[in-house]
């Protein structure tokens, strides 16, 4: 078994949002150069939508069950 050193981490992160940024330090919003990009959802709507696709799947899933619990054949 040869010594193998750590692979140094591909990204660092922002002392103030701890965002991923390349390089050491602050990343562009915190800096002030560029805008900060929105959040696409909170913890909130992410739990409502993913529990709304679960309950669809299931739903889906359950009218291909057959009584005994068998999946029923396709077409």
């Amino acid at each position: 078994m040869r010594d193998e050193q750590p692979h140094p981490a591909r990204y660092a992160e922002c002392p103030e949002c701890h965002d991923p940024v390349p390089q050491p330090g602050l990343c562009r919003s915190c800096a002030g150069v560029a805008p900060r990009p929105l959040a696409v959802a909170t913890d909130a709507h992410a739990a409502l939508a993913g529990a709304a696709r679960v309950r669809d799947a299931l739903l889906a899933a359950r009218t291909t069950l057959r009584p005994h619990g068998r999946l029923a054949p396709a077409g």
